[in-house]
């Protein structure tokens, strides 16, 4: 609507009134340079990690790996999610356009089935990553970012995406993923952390991660709804095991709807 009325406004911080009176400050893309080309998106959730005095949302933990503070899932659960929502502040939206970028630790298992166990609902466990989704009972999906175990083999535990892979992904999320591993089957050590190659950033798709550096978006998603909805954001962290053996934390999240 600010677009609308004014073709030439810029990015930034604006205020917007919603239908119960109260007015939010709200930062909007008016260039959708990373999502569609087209403006108007509202930034609904948004995590840095590198920035000066960074925190973890509600839902979401602190921890520590080597010199890097990262936002992850519960260290005391076993297998399943640790959740936290971004508000839509009750607007209609259709279209979502996103980021992260997150790391490797340790043996992650990809996508359900793999041999590391997990859910095969969309409301367990189903990926050792992100899964993106509104709604509830059940869950409705956006988009998963999965990290699999090496990136020069194919196995149940490696990205369905991979060359040759025979992986499969549940219905539910169809194509609508990005999987990258973070080590090879000889460079792989356990309980360790592999920050030198970043996850879903599109860089580094070496052996027979190509497909995924292949699309022209990454790092970002963009998913076109079924219908118009006002939900929450969902963002879970969930991995099939529990830590030291794996985990994907994360510095970067983005969220906008349209």
């Amino acid at each position: 609507e600010v677009l609308e009325n004014n073709p030439n406004t810029a990015s930034g911080y604006y205020n917007i009134s919603q239908s119960n009176g109260s007015i939010v400050s709200v930062y909007c893309d008016m260039e959708g340079s990373n999502c569609d080309g087209n403006g108007g998106w509202m930034r609904i959730g948004y995590i840095n990690m590198i920035e000066p005095g960074a925190t973890c949302p509600q839902g979401l933990y602190n921890y520590t790996y080597g010199n890097k503070t990262l936002c992850d899932k519960s260290h005391d659960l076993v297998s399943g999610c640790s959740a936290t929502f971004f508000s839509s502040i009750g607007l209609n939206y259709t279209k979502v356009c996103g980021q992260a970028r997150g790391y490797q630790f340790g043996g992650t298992d990809g996508i359900y089935p793999n041999h590391g166990g997990g859910s095969p609902n969309i409301d367990g466990a189903y990926v050792d990553g992100l899964s993106i989704t509104h709604g509830s009972n059940p869950r409705q999906h956006i988009w998963t970012y999965a990290v699999g175990i090496f990136e020069d083999l194919n196995r149940d535990a490696c990205c369905p995406c991979n060359n040759g892979s025979t992986t499969t992904t549940p219905s539910y999320v169809g194509n609508d993923y990005y999987c990258e591993s973070g080590v090879t089957s000889y460079t792989y050590v356990l309980y360790n952390l592999f920050p030198d190659d970043i996850m879903w950033d599109g860089r580094q798709c070496d052996y027979l991660e190509s497909p995924f550096c292949s699309s022209s978006t990454t790092p970002w998603f963009i998913k076109t709804l079924p219908q118009s909805v006002t939900d929450d954001i969902e963002l879970r962290m969930c991995s099939s095991e529990e830590y030291p053996d794996e985990a994907t934390p994360i510095d970067i999240i983005e969220i906008y709807i349209l």
